[in-house]
């Protein structure tokens, strides 16, 4: 599919033979019950299909039974496509809130991505916080892993230590630009999900090495050293086996 798409945008097929591809393709897994198919891969034709203009429609019966079988099966580890028809179907009515929480929990154990997270927020926000209040604090607890996940990999030191303040101030900095993330992925308590950040993430560790950090000049000597060093232990461990096949 990802090959097609890339050939339309290209020129190199028309919209048409995209079309007729993509619908011959939905028509064959449809014919076998997609036996074989995982859920994320017959999302991705839906949308591949609406893309090109076979748009979501409650009276497309065909579309309705891939819905079914995509909310029947056991969420992906990838599943952006996924969300995204379920979200659909939520909104129009052609599934349950029953089955949608048991795809979200599924989601919410894959550690969602940036672009999954925001499906899934919508997702989530289909439900009254006060009678599922539980859903929404699992999904906090998602962001919050999420944000504590991206910072550890990459810290934003640009944003948090542009000011070059004290390190109680880039701590406070931190704060706000957490609170800020969790509001943008549709955290329902972004201070308890910024503090929740804050109170596991070192951010003092980051200052020290932000500003105090020495570059140290490289220690040729130390270098050459450890070279005669690994050369002479080179030469002991294969001086044997020398000795082994050494004609007197």
């Amino acid at each position: 599919m990802k090959t097609l798409k890339d050939m339309q945008d290209n020129k190199i097929i028309s919209a048409g033979v995209a079309t007729e591809v993509i619908g011959h393709i939905f028509s064959s897994v449809l014919d076998v019950n997609f036996l074989g198919s995982n859920a994320e891969f017959v999302a991705q034709l839906c949308i591949s299909r609406s893309e090109l203009g076979k748009k979501f429609n409650l009276s497309d019966q065909s579309l309705l039974k891939a819905i079914n079988f995509i909310c029947g099966e056991k969420c992906c580890r990838s599943f952006l496509a996924s969300a995204r028809v379920i979200l659909w179907a939520l909104r129009s009515g052609s599934v349950d809130k029953i089955t949608v929480e048991a795809f979200l929990a599924g989601a919410f154990a894959n550690d969602p991505s940036y672009d999954e997270l925001l499906i899934l927020s919508q997702l989530v926000k289909c439900y009254e916080v006060e009678e599922h209040q539980s859903l929404y604090d699992a999904y906090d607890q998602v962001i919050m892993d999420y944000l504590i996940a991206s910072v550890e990999d990459e810290f934003p030191d640009a944003e948090v230590f542009s000011d070059g303040g004290s390190q109680s101030a880039a701590r406070r900095k931190f704060m706000e630009l957490m609170d800020e993330k969790a509001v943008e992925l549709g955290a329902n308590d972004s201070s308890s999900v910024a503090d929740g950040v804050v109170d596991l993430v070192d951010v003092d560790r980051f200052y020290d090495k932000y500003f105090n950090e020495a570059e140290h000049e490289p220690d040729y000597e130390s270098y050459r050293d450890q070279r005669v060093s690994l050369s002479e232990r080179l030469f002991s461990a294969i001086d044997p086996i020398d000795d082994l096949f050494s004609r007197d």
